[in-house]
Protein backbone atom coordinates (compact mmCIF):
# COMPACT_ATOMS: atom_id res chain seq x y z
CA UNK A 1 0.00 0.00 0.00
CA UNK A 2 0.79 3.15 -1.11
CA UNK A 3 -1.09 5.83 1.19
CA UNK A 4 -4.38 7.42 1.15
CA UNK A 5 -4.98 9.33 -2.20
CA UNK A 6 -7.62 10.99 -3.75
CA UNK A 7 -9.58 9.63 -6.78
CA UNK A 8 -9.73 12.40 -9.28
CA UNK A 9 -13.05 11.03 -10.40
CA UNK A 10 -15.41 11.33 -7.74
CA UNK A 11 -12.51 13.13 -4.85
CA UNK A 12 -13.24 10.23 -2.35
CA UNK A 13 -10.37 9.43 -0.42
CA UNK A 14 -8.54 5.68 -1.00
CA UNK A 15 -5.72 3.09 -0.21
CA UNK A 16 -3.54 3.49 -3.12
CA UNK A 17 -1.52 0.05 -4.38
CA UNK A 18 0.68 2.29 -6.39
CA UNK A 19 2.09 5.36 -7.27
CA UNK A 20 -0.19 6.40 -10.25
CA UNK A 21 -3.38 5.09 -8.65
CA UNK A 22 -5.47 7.86 -9.67
CA UNK A 23 -9.10 6.00 -9.45
CA UNK A 24 -10.79 4.56 -6.16
CA UNK A 25 -12.17 0.82 -6.78
CA UNK A 26 -15.81 2.19 -6.91
CA UNK A 27 -15.45 4.21 -10.11
CA UNK A 28 -13.16 2.04 -11.42
CA UNK A 29 -13.03 -1.56 -10.37
CA UNK A 30 -9.45 -3.54 -10.09
CA UNK A 31 -10.33 -6.88 -8.76
CA UNK A 32 -13.72 -7.84 -10.39
CA UNK A 33 -14.30 -9.86 -13.28
CA UNK A 34 -14.88 -6.88 -15.48
CA UNK A 35 -11.99 -4.61 -13.68
CA UNK A 36 -9.99 -4.29 -16.47
CA UNK A 37 -13.08 -3.78 -19.06
CA UNK A 38 -14.17 -0.51 -16.81
CA UNK A 39 -10.55 0.36 -16.07
CA UNK A 40 -10.14 0.45 -20.23
CA UNK A 41 -13.45 2.45 -20.67
CA UNK A 42 -12.82 4.97 -18.31
CA UNK A 43 -9.52 5.41 -19.61
CA UNK A 44 -10.91 5.53 -23.25
CA UNK A 45 -14.25 7.31 -23.80
CA UNK A 46 -14.50 8.91 -19.29
CA UNK A 47 -17.60 6.03 -18.98
CA UNK A 48 -17.11 5.48 -14.91
CA UNK A 49 -19.21 1.78 -14.32
CA UNK A 50 -21.51 3.50 -13.12
CA UNK A 51 -22.43 5.52 -16.20
CA UNK A 52 -21.75 2.42 -18.15
CA UNK A 53 -24.48 0.05 -15.80
CA UNK A 54 -27.00 3.02 -16.21
CA UNK A 55 -26.77 2.76 -20.02
CA UNK A 56 -27.11 -1.25 -19.77
CA UNK A 57 -29.97 -0.93 -17.50
CA UNK A 58 -31.65 1.61 -19.77
CA UNK A 59 -31.54 -0.55 -22.94
CA UNK A 60 -32.46 -4.04 -20.87
CA UNK A 61 -28.79 -5.51 -22.04
CA UNK A 62 -30.22 -5.37 -25.56
CA UNK A 63 -28.49 -4.05 -28.80
CA UNK A 64 -30.74 -1.08 -30.22
CA UNK A 65 -29.30 -2.23 -33.49
CA UNK A 66 -29.92 -5.93 -33.88
CA UNK A 67 -32.20 -6.67 -31.04
CA UNK A 68 -30.63 -10.12 -31.10
CA UNK A 69 -27.60 -9.88 -28.86
CA UNK A 70 -26.41 -8.18 -25.87
CA UNK A 71 -25.16 -4.87 -25.42
CA UNK A 72 -21.83 -5.15 -24.16
CA UNK A 73 -19.30 -2.60 -26.24
CA UNK A 74 -19.18 1.93 -25.85
CA UNK A 75 -20.25 3.28 -29.05
CA UNK A 76 -18.81 5.85 -29.83
CA UNK A 77 -18.75 8.54 -32.96
CA UNK A 78 -14.96 8.65 -34.40
CA UNK A 79 -15.18 12.10 -35.44
CA UNK A 80 -16.23 13.89 -31.89
CA UNK A 81 -15.40 10.91 -29.57
CA UNK A 82 -18.91 11.37 -27.94
CA UNK A 83 -20.51 8.49 -26.75
CA UNK A 84 -23.68 7.03 -28.00
CA UNK A 85 -24.34 3.88 -26.15
CA UNK A 86 -23.96 0.61 -26.27
CA UNK A 87 -23.80 -1.91 -28.92
CA UNK A 88 -23.34 -5.76 -29.33
CA UNK A 89 -19.60 -6.62 -30.58
CA UNK A 90 -21.22 -7.17 -34.16
CA UNK A 91 -23.30 -4.10 -34.47
CA UNK A 92 -20.57 -2.18 -32.98
CA UNK A 93 -17.58 -3.01 -35.87
CA UNK A 94 -20.24 -2.75 -38.48
CA UNK A 95 -21.36 0.60 -37.29
CA UNK A 96 -17.64 1.91 -37.33
CA UNK A 97 -16.92 0.86 -40.45
CA UNK A 98 -19.89 2.41 -42.00
CA UNK A 99 -19.84 5.85 -40.24
CA UNK A 100 -18.01 6.89 -43.12
CA UNK A 101 -21.20 8.26 -45.24
CA UNK A 102 -18.54 7.64 -48.99
CA UNK A 103 -18.05 3.96 -47.43
CA UNK A 104 -21.64 3.20 -46.26
CA UNK A 105 -22.63 4.62 -49.90
CA UNK A 106 -20.48 2.13 -51.25
CA UNK A 107 -21.63 -0.84 -49.27
CA UNK A 108 -25.05 0.06 -49.84
CA UNK A 109 -24.22 -0.09 -54.20
CA UNK A 110 -22.63 -3.45 -53.81
CA UNK A 111 -25.72 -4.72 -52.11
CA UNK A 112 -27.82 -3.17 -53.90
CA UNK A 113 -26.02 -4.67 -57.54
CA UNK A 114 -26.83 -8.41 -56.68
CA UNK A 115 -25.72 -11.59 -56.76
CA UNK A 116 -23.33 -13.25 -59.25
Amino acid sequence: MVGKVTCTHCTAPFEARTPSAKFCPTCVPRDTKGGMKHRQNFARYGVDKFMYDAMYFEQDGECPICEEREAEGIDHCHKTGRVRGLLCRACNTMLGMIEDSKRLNKALDYVAEGVY
